[in-house]
């Protein structure tokens, strides 16, 4: 895969980038057809994400490598609250395929999500997921992490 990350760790965490582009796209395609989106389209996907490298005042995704191979990405968004008068993280998206899941890939993920938002001066890490993901919200609630 391009941008493989080295093996030294069981995990590696690594900010997306251009090079990497391509290590994303299979794990973007198989959460959005685990949220049963249909029309699936490579080049909207590769171009959107792309727009968010080059944006990182919006939002920033990280990817994970197990072994060498993307395993996992996370998507944190920056917004504010206009309620609370003051700046929020969201983490939107959180995917780990299905043979890293119970390894620790997703918690590591979160975890890097809420050092990289703190970094940045945001107080406070929230989450969004559907209503029935159960193991998702167990994982964000142990972690200390909002829902939004």
């Amino acid at each position: 895969m391009a941008g493989s990350a080295d093996s030294a760790e069981p995990v590696r965490i690594v900010r997306l980038s251009p090079d990497r582009l391509d290590d994303l796209l299979p794990l973007v395609a198989a959460y959005q057809r685990y949220y049963r989106q249909r029309g699936i389209d490579e080049q909207r996907n590769r171009d959107f994400f792309a727009a968010l490298i080059s944006a990182p005042e919006q939002g920033v995704q990280h990817l994970a490598y197990r072994d060498g191979v993307a395993c996992g990405y996370s998507t944190l968004y920056f917004t504010r609250c206009s309620v609370r008068a003051r700046r929020i993280a969201t983490l939107y998206d959180l995917f780990v395929a299905e043979a890293a899941r119970g390894c620790g890939v997703g918690r590591r993920l979160i975890e890097h999500a809420a050092r990289h938002a703190a970094d940045l001066g945001y107080r406070d890490l929230e989450w969004i997921t559907e209503s029935d993901n159960r193991r998702a919200q167990a994982l964000y609630d142990s972690l200390g992490a909002k829902r939004g």
